[in-house]
Formats: structure tokens, C-alpha cells, sequence
């Protein structure tokens, strides 16, 4: 008798070939950006609301003011 448990280690996960695939996508998003641009670009793709709000009112952070 097959359980369901056994269905879900048909295919593991490789965390090594996701974080590549991540960071080719990233490369080619931001590819020719200039530092401020990709910054922005960051801070808009953030979960974090204040972070993307910083984005849009274009603030420099504390580290660079």
C-alpha cells in the first residue's frame, strides 16, 4: 500500500540549481543598469512594504545620506 509521502520523493529538491536559475534571471533583468537603477529595481521586487516604498519616493538610505 502506497501513502502519499511516497509520492512527493519522486523528485527532490536542488536548491543549487534554483538559486542558479534565479540569478541568470536577476543578471538579465538588470543587465546594463546603471547602480541607482538596479538599486531601485531591488528595492521594487522587495516583500518588505517599507523597502518598496523606498523605492518609489526614491530616498536614499541612511548608509549613503
Amino acid at each position: 500500500m502506497q501513502t502519499k509521502n511516497s509520492q512527493n520523493e519522486a523528485t527532490p529538491f536542488d536548491a543549487v540549481a534554483e538559486s542558479r536559475k534565479w540569478k541568470e534571471a536577476v543578471a538579465d533583468s538588470t543587465a546594463g543598469m546603471s547602480i541607482a537603477e538596479r538599486m531601485a529595481w531591488f528595492r521594487s521586487q522587495s516583500s518588505v512594504p517599507a523597502i518598496r516604498d523606498r523605492a518609489k519616493t526614491g530616498k536614499p538610505s541612511k548608509a549613503f545620506a
